[in-house]
């Protein structure tokens, strides 16, 4: 069996596996170590774990208890200039997130044809892979959350936003406006970079992903293909 870990900024996505068969789970950093020992506690022991990471000072944590759970230190991997099918241009190539390349490399073997990556979590990345398997580049944007923190930041008396109900251009309420900003203004920025992402890579396949994906999906115009775990599933391609 192998643990695969996705250690994002805001939460710990994971998978156990044996190739065939997957469990899959999420863990909030709010919960602590304890959120980690209440999740797999009752799994079967792993006989690897491999992990992904763009959040370092969350490494430490995870190491430890793996340590001392398993026995097992994580082997971590992060971006190359040109492996598993994606030649990668961003410079320098390690620099690229290593869950934005992984996920690249679980596209880049699920379609042959071209595609963008968008993925909606504290930040919210847009990426574009040529139908030869070139990373063309992408596109960071701050996140719901972190476009909301960051506006109270600067005005602390707003009210949080919401972010259920509907949403339209004319809201009746601070929070609703709130809501409705972030989430429309998020959404336009995506279907504007994907609409400039065609003209490099043409017709393409678009995939969504990111724990915000769900608060999204509704208002974008481009059509996307919901897919909410490619990083883990290009990690998987990885390590074979």
């Amino acid at each position: 069996m192998k643990l695969l870990l996705d250690v994002g900024n805001s939460r710990l996505k994971w998978a156990l596996t044996d190739g065939t068969d997957w469990e899959w789970g999420v863990t909030d950093y709010g919960d602590g170590p304890g959120g980690m020992r209440y999740q797999w506690s009752a799994l079967p022991a792993p006989g690897e774990v491999h992990g992904l990471c763009v959040a370092p000072d969350r490494t430490g944590p995870v190491e430890a208890y793996c340590i001392e759970m398993w026995g097992i230190s994580p082997h971590w991997y992060g971006a190359q200039a040109a492996a598993f099918g994606v030649r990668n241009l961003y410079e320098p190539p390690e620099a690229l997130g290593a869950d934005r390349y992984a996920a690249l490399v679980a596209v880049r073997h699920r379609v042959r044809g071209s595609a963008s990556v968008v993925t909606c979590g504290t930040a919210i990345t847009i990426d574009a892979l040529s139908a030869d398997g070139t990373f063309q580049g992408g596109v960071i944007l701050p996140g719901l959350r972190a476009a909301t923190a960051g506006l109270a930041a600067k005005i602390p008396h707003l009210p949080p936003p919401r972010f259920d109900g509907d949403f339209t251009s004319t809201p009746r309420s601070t929070t609703g406006a709130l809501g409705a900003g972030v989430i429309l203004g998020a959404a336009g920025a995506i279907d504007r970079i994907l609409a400039m992402q065609a003209t490099v890579l043409g017709d393409r396949t678009v995939f969504l992903g990111g724990g915000d994906s769900d608060l999204l999906r509704s208002h974008l115009q481009t059509p996307i293909q919901i897919e909410r775990n490619l990083p883990i599933q290009g990690l998987a391609l990885m390590i074979r």
